[in-house]
């Protein structure tokens, strides 16, 4: 609800201000005498008046239900009421929009009505309270363009609706009392039902409470009773009588900050009861119980209960006087200056209460809560309610008083308790309140059949059999059902003497008597009537499966009767109700009229048309279309089936919003329904339909903002448009003619992702599917405004282009801080906000997402993030900033002032600044050693004379340094020249200083190798000047420093060949000539061998061609061709010659004699050291234990083939893993092959034939099986470096290599070496 007014005695709700003009005036040609309460006459507990006027009462959760469709022009409303309570809702009338509310607010009466023209507010003059428990009677009434409030005939509030009002529709039907937990925008907030009474409740004609009875599908009473009970006029000392299985009450919360008192007075004979319960937070608790006549006291905290019982008996009839306490530290418990006290767990939260205090028992929702607490009054599993029965009375809380008229809400309860002795049966139950009762909904839980209320030694005076009767029908209460086990003439009376007083009238039926006029009037029959059949039960056609009266027996007779006979005692009598299938009830809600517009379809919905069968699940019910229907006019369709006329739907199909009539041509027709559960049919109900000529206008086109970057819905109440200035359902479509300069409309689809989109409908707008896209990324200068323009479409009517206002919010920087850094002493400076700092305008970024972009990286040192370095497009952010996470840290102290710096931009919500520039100062360090080590470059074989601007070591202070060296140059010298002065001899120095760097006598003389470079390692120190003291604050400094000499190549070398052999062909064949027959190498290092060139002169037997084109001879070939295999020698002619061959690297010329010869073709065994291997395991077999070689014209090693013709014996051999008994040369080379012993034998051999196309050659491959003895691995003895001479041959002995098995094995055979690495210095 909207806030509401106070201090004035009349307000107007500032939503429609303009709208409403209210004028306040005293009637004072009329007046009325307001009625007393010592005025109103006073029967037993019920105040009656005459029946044109009924009375009733409303106990805090009552409320009359009238579920009628109201659609009219006007509104006219008077009601009476009396009540003690400044809060309350007296009267709703409710509609999807249009709605009217009367309600007490303050004591005070307050309207609010949405009549067309937006919500509008009446409130009475503020010096009228109606809370004063007098009658008062409200007169409303809405004509045209007129609203008034008229209280008592004396004071009136009027105001005026600016443009009228327009048909109200009330479709959710009026409410007298409370809403029913209805769902609607307009009730908001707590709205407390009303207590009290009320009479005379006329709306638009309509008398709401002349019946208290509820019809199923049109009227519902939930707990209202006739006539004005007199608990609303109880005084503060009337005690208060809780007499059945649902009684309760509600007060005001027991307010306990951290401790409170309870204190009251009962008295009852119930053994197991609950007798208050105060909710806390978070699930704590209060309760008090009683349990096998003895109270028991809870607190419930933190899912821990503390229980505390008291020892005296309270369940004796007598009154007692009881006390609880609870504070921080204990519970106490006081039963008639008798105490109990429990410890209570510290806690580090006072307990506070919430919801209101529970007296006697708890409602349905609070009982389903309190279950979980294990409470033995109120059990898990049971489903039969249990209220304390009695009487209590000086109920105070925290030394303040709680009468009944303060209670919240009350159920089956009386004013004053006639409890005298236990004989009197524990309580006297006002009869006249009782039978009213019978006009009440609630369906409370039925005791057990045959069971009393009260059990004592006259439960064997009646014995009671259940009634059964089928639903709707009527059935005649027998003798067989009220057996009367007793003797008459022994009491001297008649059966018609025998009176039975019916105490509750059944709640879902009621009890036809043919009695005489007398009987009927006080609800009562005689045992006669009984034997007589004049009784009979006739049940309502409700769902109930169960119903039950209440009744006394007594008799008339003068003489004096036993106790069981005088009425004390009341019994309960059960009626079975035997379910029938009822046909399913068809009607239409809001009307037979079901208006649209021409040419569109509209949805039927359960408003629409209703279908009710209480006896059937609603999957299972259908409705069929009679009749001739008019398709010229429309049809209905099934969402499922689009465009096809269905005659008949299910009702799940009319629940899920599935059926649509749509119209076609005539303006006028009607559609005939009827439904059915499957068995039997409804009535039939005809639907009018008339379709209306419409046009539209955009209803609502306020334009969004949005932030720079972000994203906005476009919501129904941005834009939307009207038909006939009403809400529609057609389908509206919008085509954008014109798109938004600076973002996108978009659109998500059902994968979640949003895409642009040119049309888009008023149902993804209403669906929440459409929004603006702020996709500019640059910065505004200016507070430029976005749009885009639009046309609608519905139904082919078009609209004219129309224009949707974007206002973005754009984002500014501004840069509020930027300090240059200072940079002294230390290595590393943190840069933080008090150097940098950025902020947005516009748009609120949050630190985390402020970031700077790094544009160019400081030159002169290292910007960091933590310890990570930033370069070129690095980010980092101003919380890194904040959080001093961003640092500098220079390369090398400077020798003077200087300053480096770095550019970024800042970005934010893919935005990004224009580029700003930060200045870091560094400060030079007096001690600091300035380094200058920038290489060497000498030709090789030459010498470079090193100079200060190559190697340096100096300080600010022109501190004198001493250089030793700690490696010297491994391809080259150093050496002074002119060296008179120095401290070291000439050649292979190892100190120097810097006077011999400036004096330029230093000399790096490179050996003439063929290295690319060298380096030597030095160590430069300072040194006392000669005669200077050095003072003890004088630091002394030392560094460490590696020289690089980088070598420039000479080509100084020819080349020499590598690979000679004669070269073997097939005659008048051809073959391949690689670098396995020829091979030069040119030992300046530099030098690419593949760049050698071959030039040949006359070959006698033959020619070179080249591969690709045999037709084209080859004079001149590079070594690269040889390895390409470009290179073919063709044979003609002598078995045998030789040819000159001229090789030059470009500078140096060299030339040998290729020999070839040749022969048929063969093939021939290379090597074949066979195989070692260990017992049971795996040997690889490689081109180092076989190959073979053939003078054949083969391209690639997989020419080469070996099939096994005799396997192994003791093993297997695997090709790739598997089981083969073939291979290649290339397998072999690859190392694919593997000889698998199986364990057994100490030797093993496998026969090959080898294959180079038609040329074969037989192999025996060779296996040592080595025992277990043997199997040690073997051991390098010796491996020294073999210095050879250049150009000398030199023998490999055993004292530079050699290899043997573990000291005391023995072998069978030597061990051969199959792969080394052998290091030759030249």
């Amino acid at each position: 609800m909207g806030p509401r007014p106070q201090g004035s005695s009349w307000s107007v709700s500032h939503f429609q201000l303009s709208s409403l003009k209210i004028s306040c005036h005293r009637r004072t040609n009329k007046t009325k005498q307001k009625e007393s309460k010592a005025s109103l006459p006073r029967v037993s507990s019920v105040r009656r008046h005459p029946a044109r006027n009924l009375e009733a009462s409303f106990y805090g959760e009552s409320y009359v239900e009238l579920n009628v469709i109201e659609f009219s022009s006007e509104l006219s409303l008077r009601l009476k009421f009396q009540t003690s309570k400044p809060q309350g809702l007296l009267f709703l009338a409710a509609g999807e929009n249009d709605y009217c509310i009367i309600e007490l607010l303050s004591g005070n009466l307050w309207v609010r009505a949405n009549l067309g023209a937006g919500e509008q507010v009446l409130l009475s003059e503020q010096r009228l309270h109606v809370d004063d428990l007098t009658w008062h009677l409200v007169e409303l009434y809405c004509v045209k363009d007129t609203v008034s409030l008229v209280v008592d005939k004396h004071y009136e509030t009027t105001g005026q609706v600016t443009g009228g009002m327009h048909n109200l529709h009330f479709r959710h039907g009026v409410y007298v009392g409370g809403h029913n937990g209805l769902d609607v925008p307009y009730l908001v907030g707590e709205l407390p039902n009303f207590r009290g009474c009320m009479e005379d409740v006329v709306f638009n004609q309509r008398e709401i409470l002349t019946s208290l009875r509820s019809y199923p599908g049109f009227k519902k009473v939930y707990e209202v009773s006739l006539g004005c009970s007199d608990e609303f006029f109880a005084g503060e000392g009337e005690a208060i009588n809780f007499f059945s299985s649902r009684s309760y009450i509600t007060f005001p919360q027991w307010k306990m900050q951290g401790e409170g008192l309870l204190e009251f007075a009962l008295q009852t004979g119930t053994q197991q009861a609950l007798i208050l319960f105060q909710s806390g937070r978070e699930g704590e608790f209060v309760a008090l119980e009683i349990v096998k006549g003895v109270l028991r006291a809870h607190v419930g905290r933190s899912k821990s209960t503390t229980r505390l019982s008291s020892f005296r008996l309270v369940s004796d009839d007598k009154w007692h006087v009881i006390q609880l306490r609870f504070t921080e530290r204990h519970l106490d418990l006081m039963v008639d200056e008798q105490g109990v006290r429990a410890s209570l767990p510290l806690k580090g939260k006072p307990f506070v209460s919430e919801g209101p205090l529970f007296v006697g028992g708890l409602d349905n929702r609070k009982r389903e809560e309190v279950k979980k607490l294990e409470l033995a009054s109120v059990p898990r599993k049971s489903t039969r309610r249990i209220s304390f029965k009695g009487c209590l009375k000086g109920l105070e809380a925290n030394s303040e008083k709680r009468a009944l008229k303060d209670a919240l809400v009350s159920k089956d309860i009386s004013v004053g308790c006639k409890m005298k002795s236990r004989d009197a049966e524990n309580l006297s139950i006002t009869t006249t309140e009782n039978v009213l009762r019978s006009e009440v909904l609630p369906s409370p839980a039925i005791p057990e059949a045959g069971k009393l209320f009260l059990q004592d030694a006259s439960s064997s005076f009646l014995v009671l059999n259940d009634l059964e009767v089928q639903e709707g029908g009527q059935a005649l209460l027998e003798q067989r059902h009220v057996k009367v086990g007793m003797k008459f003439k022994d009491l001297g009376i008649h059966h018609s003497q025998i009176l039975f007083k019916i105490k509750e009238m059944p709640i879902h039926g009621f009890l036809r008597l043919a009695v005489s006029p007398e009987q009927e009037t006080g609800k009562a029959f005689t045992l006669l009537d009984l034997e007589q059949g004049k009784v009979r039960y006739v049940h309502d056609g409700s769902e109930e499966t169960r119903d039950y009266f209440t009744f006394s027996v007594s008799s008339n007779s003068k003489e004096e009767m036993p106790l069981y006979l005088q009425g004390h005692v009341p019994y309960v009598f059960n009626i079975i109700v035997i379910p029938v299938n009822d046909p399913p009830y068809l009607k239409l809600p809001e009307g037979n009229l079901l208006l649209l517009f021409e040419k569109s379809k509209k949805q039927l919905t359960p408003d629409i048309i209703h279908v009710s069968d209480p006896d059937t699940d609603s999957l299972s019910l259908s409705l069929s279309v009679l009749g001739n229907f008019d398709s010229d006019a429309g049809f209905l369709e099934n969402t499922n089936d689009p465009g096809r006329a269905v005659n008949g739907f299910t009702l799940g199909d009319l629940k899920d919003g599935n059926i649509f009539y749509v119209h076609r041509g005539h303006q006028n027709s009607r559609i005939l329904l009827r439904a059915s559960d499957g068995e039997l049919v409804s009535n039939t109900v005809v639907l009018r339909v008339m379709a209306v000529p419409w046009d539209f206008e955009v209803a609502n086109r306020t334009g969004v903002v949005v932030r720079q970057g972000d994203t906005v819905l476009i919501t129904q109440s941005n834009l939307s448009v009207e038909v006939n200035g009403e809400h529609h359902e057609m389908e509206t479509h919008y085509i954008i003619t014109r798109l938004p300069q600076f973002g996108q409309i978009q659109r998500q689809e059902s994968s979640g992702e949003w895409k642009q989109v040119s049309t888009f409908s008023q149902h993804s707008i209403d669906r929440g599917q459409i929004r603006y896209c702020s996709t500019f990324k640059e910065l505004q200068l200016e507070n430029v405004t976005d749009h885009f323009k639009f046309k609608v479409n519905i139904e082919g009517k078009i609209s004219g282009e129309l224009m949707f206002p974007v206002t973005v919010q754009w984002l500014k920087f501004t840069l509020l801080k930027i300090v240059p850094l200072e940079i002294d002493k230390r290595n590393r400076q943190v840069l933080n906000c008090d150097h940098l700092q950025a902020v947005t305008e516009g748009v609120e970024v949050a630190e985390e997402e402020l970031h700077f972009k790094l544009q160019t990286p400081p030159k002169k040192g290292k910007l960091l993030l933590g310890n990570k370095v930033l370069k070129t497009n690095s980010i980092f952010s101003q919380h890194d900033i904040t959080d001093s996470k961003v640092s500098y840290e220079p390369q090398e102290r400077p020798r003077e002032d200087t300053q480096d710096t770095f550019t970024f931009s800042i970005v934010a919500k893919h935005i990004e600044s224009k580029d700003y520039t930060f200045t870091i100062n560094l400060k030079p360090a007096k001690t600091h050693i300035i380094l200058t080590n920038r290489g060497l470059f000498v030709k090789e074989g030459g010498e470079k004379l090193i100079t200060k601007s190559e190697l340096f070591a100096q300080t600010l202070d022109n501190q004198t340094f001493q250089y030793k060296l700690m490696r010297s140059p491994q391809h080259g010298k150093l050496k002074l020249v002119n060296f008179s002065h120095s401290l070291g001899s000439h050649d292979n120095v190892t100190t120097f200083t810097n006077e011999d760097i400036v004096g330029e006598r230093l000399m790096y003389v490179h050996d003439d190798s063929e290295t690319q470079w060298d380096e030597f390692l030095l160590v430069a120190s300072t040194t006392s000047q000669e005669g200077v003291v050095r003072g003890l604050d004088t630091e002394h400094l030392s560094t460490e420093l590696k020289v690089i000499i980088s070598i420039g190549p000479k080509n100084d070398e020819r080349p020499v060949r590598v690979v000679d052999k004669v070269f073997h062909v097939v005659r008048n064949g051809q073959r391949l000539l690689t670098l396995a027959d020829l091979c030069y190498h040119d030992p300046d290092s530099d030098f690419d061998d593949g760049q050698l060139l071959y030039t040949r002169r006359g070959i006698p037997n033959g020619d070179l061609v080249r591969t690709s084109d045999p037709t084209q001879k080859l004079y001149q070939f590079r070594q690269d061709d040889l390895q390409a295999g470009r290179v073919l020698f063709r044979h003609r002619g002598a078995d045998s010659a030789r040819f000159v061959l001229f090789v030059t690297d470009g500078v140096h010329y060299t030339s040998s004699l290729l020999e070839v010869s040749v022969s048929d073709p063969y093939i021939q065994l290379a090597n074949n050291t066979g195989l070692l291997v260990m017992r049971g395991e795996d040997s690889r077999l490689t081109a180092a234990n076989l190959s073979v070689t053939t003078n054949q014209d083969i391209r690639t090693n997989r020419e080469i083939e070996f099939r096994i013709v005799q396997p192994a014996k003791h093993g297997r051999v695997l090709v790739n893993s598997s089981v083969s008994h073939t291979f290649t040369q290339h397998d072999l080379m690859q190392g694919h092959v593997v000889y698998r012993h199986d364990g057994s034998g100490n030797f093993d051999v496998f026969n090959l034939t080898v294959k180079v196309k038609e040329t074969y050659l037989a192999v025996s491959v060779y296996v040592q099986v080595s025992l277990e003895s043997h199997q040690q691995p073997t051991q390098v003895l010796h491996s020294k470096t073999l210095v050879v001479e250049e150009g000398k041959p030199v023998k490999l002995g055993r004292g530079k290599l050699q290899v043997g098995s573990h000291p005391g094995t023995t072998r069978s055979r030597p061990p051969r070496i199959t792969g080394a690495n052998l290091f030759l210095c030249f």
